[in-house]
């Protein structure tokens, strides 16, 4: 939060982890390269070349939402390193901030008793607007149910909307 904003930012420690994990694809490529041969580029490292370099540009993602309250402006950032955009929305074309939940590996309204090992809780907080078109912000496992609820509420009454809390 600094001059009257707040925003809701992609982690920084998933950006550092994606990076780690690249750096620690191309070291190895290096540091595995045979006595003599100074070549990294050859069909053998293709496929370790490929994480590294996804890795690394993953790294380089940036996603937030941006709430100005004085400007009555919502700016959604997004991209990866130079290629990115924003989009603009006002404060004031939107009703209500929104909590919602879902079970991932499950279809909708199946009445389905067994757990699945693979389905899980999903968290979603949304902001919609007047005209019904909703924006997802942000997807949480339900073991963080307690900080996007914080999130939420912080949202809504900087932004001076209803939480309608359906998780």
């Amino acid at each position: 939060m600094n001059a009257g904003k707040i925003a809701l930012v992609f982690p920084v420690r998933l950006k550092l982890i994606l990076m780690g994990i690249g750096l620690l694809i191309l070291f190895s490529i290096i540091l595995t390269t045979p006595e003599g041969v100074r070549k990294i580029f050859i069909p053998a490292n293709t496929l370790p070349l490929v994480f590294s370099f996804l890795s690394i540009l993953a790294s380089g993602y940036h996603e937030r939402w941006i709430f100005d309250k004085t400007e009555d402006l919502l700016i959604y950032q997004y991209g990866a390193i130079l290629l990115h955009a924003n989009r603009i929305y006002r404060i004031s074309e939107f009703k209500q901030v929104e909590l919602s939940q879902f079970t991932k590996g499950k279809i909708a309204g199946t009445l389905n008793t067994r757990r699945s090992p693979f389905s899980r809780n999903i968290i979603i907080l949304s902001i919609s607007s007047k005209s019904g078109k909703i924006h997802r912000l942000e997807t949480y496992s339900s073991f963080h149910l307690q900080k996007i609820e914080t999130i939420a509420k912080t949202i809504a009454d900087y932004c001076a909307l209803p939480l309608i809390n359906k998780a």
